[in-house]
């Protein structure tokens, strides 16, 4: 079996994927495009694809054949959306469906060409438009800061929760201001960048690490 076939049934699955879950695919992009929290989504897709690309020396180099652990993979997820939706749980319903991706992959190229496509897949998740829990953890965050940098002007400042008072007026750290969309697009940018910049573990999580925090102290000095 040449590695054309298999790479035509794999896109065959995607296309049959694409089109029995539609409705989910469409919701995800959906949010894309009216919350700007997760407005990075449209360019993930096109990035995966684009690192996919470069490890076609690589995959050529490894076997392709169908796993069975990759059906295995790919009938749970296809469970967990059935729950999901059944439940109406949005953020589990969006993973699984993007995360069938990876699973056929596995499913019909195998471990080995997987493992090659580890990064590119993985970075796909970052497509899934959730983070809504870390926003009363980023507000707590971003309220700590603006208060902080106003002490150290020598503004007198009073800070209840999330309000603020200073001597101009009140002031009320909103969930716009949270920064999730900082934390976010920082934690794409930094997790490319790592990948494509440095070899170590240690010297790629510093680099996400700083990607992240940088963006949060700004969104806290911006408030």
């Amino acid at each position: 079996m040449t590695r054309r076939t298999p790479a035509i049934v794999l896109l065959a699955a995607l296309v049959v994927a694409g089109a029995a879950y539609a409705a989910s695919y469409a919701s995800i992009v959906e949010l894309w495009n009216t919350n700007a929290s997760f407005s990075h989504g449209f360019l993930i897709v096109p990035i995966c694809l684009w690192l996919a690309w470069r490890k076609r020396a690589e995959l050529s180099c490894v076997p392709w054949q169908a796993s069975w652990a990759g059906v295995v993979v790919v009938a749970g997820l296809v469970a967990l959306w059935v729950v999901a939706r059944g439940a109406g749980v949005r953020g589990v319903e969006d993973f699984a469906v993007v995360a069938l991706v990876p699973g056929l992959v596995l499913a019909f190229m195998g471990p080995a060409a997987t493992r090659v496509l580890a990064f590119p897949l993985a970075f796909l998740l970052l497509a899934i438009p959730v983070g809504h829990v870390l926003v009363p953890t980023l507000m707590q965050f971003t309220a700590d800061i603006a208060t902080a940098a106003l002490r150290l002007t020598g503004v007198p400042v009073h800070r209840t929760n999330m309000f603020i008072s200073i001597p101009a007026g009140d002031f009320e750290v909103a969930r716009a201001c949270s920064g999730l969309n900082y934390f976010l697009t920082g934690l794409a940018l930094g997790l490319l960048y790592a990948y494509l910049t440095y070899a170590g573990w240690r010297k790629r999580l510093a680099c996400v690490a700083a990607f992240i925090v940088v963006p949060v102290l700004a969104n806290g000095l911006r408030v």
